[in-house]
């Protein structure tokens, strides 16, 4: 399997690199800033749109992620839904899937791992992937007994530079980019085209290059 930390709707990288189909999600960590614990990235034309999710104010870094709140009170949820359908409007499948989208940002969450989690369990229900879905018990540094320990080693910097995700009839993306742009596009055969990815010369090789 593989273990990351706590994201809000993972890179589609996360999906091919789970050749297992076994996720386990950090529940112990310490939240650290600049990650996919609170951020995600959509395909704007040439351009990567980073989104957030505000967080309440205070010292979150080293915070434990069970305590870390999102910041409600800043209306984020409305200009999140406007920029996702600015950007995916007219995607083959965006209509199916954009009134369950709304209900996620409309049905507030107060922690960010409750919200990352409810994400999360709704992506896997609409990629229809077998997927095992499962929380560490306690934290431990270095956690050998694991086949791929990718927790904090997913970040938007050391991804952006890959070239790996390929989705028929349109440009390449890069690696770091939201499992949602892979759904609007390909929708019921998301799943298919992460199955056939996992066999890419390049995911492989960008695995051994995570994971030494």
């Amino acid at each position: 399997m593989i273990c990351i930390e706590s994201q809000i709707f993972p890179p589609a990288i996360v999906f091919l690199l789970a050749s297992d189909d076994q996720i386990r999600i950090e529940y112990h960590e310490n939240y650290q800033k600049r990650s996919f614990r609170n951020k995600y990235y959509l395909r704007s034309e040439q351009k990567i749109m980073p989104m957030s999710i505000p967080l309440m104010a205070g010292k979150n870094q080293q915070m434990p992620i069970q305590e870390v709140r999102i910041a409600n009170d800043q209306n984020w949820q409305k200009q999140h839904l406007k920029t996702i359908q600015s950007i995916y409007g007219r995607s083959p499948y965006f209509m199916y899937y954009c009134d369950e989208l709304t209900a996620l940002f409309v049905n507030k969450e107060t922690f960010l791992i409750d919200f990352n989690f409810k994400c999360l369990h709704w992506i896997l229900e609409k990629l229809k992937i077998n997927l095992s879905l499962s929380c560490t018990t306690s934290f431990q540094k270095e956690a050998t007994y694991l086949e791929n320990d990718l927790r904090s080693k997913l970040t938007p910097w050391s991804l952006s530079d890959h070239l790996v995700l390929q989705l028929p009839g349109c440009q390449d993306r890069t690696a770091e980019i939201s499992i949602l742009d892979i759904l609007f596009f390909l929708g019921p055969d998301a799943a298919a085209w992460i199955f056939q990815s996992r066999k890419n010369e390049q995911i492989i090789q960008l695995c051994a290059k995570i994971n030494p």
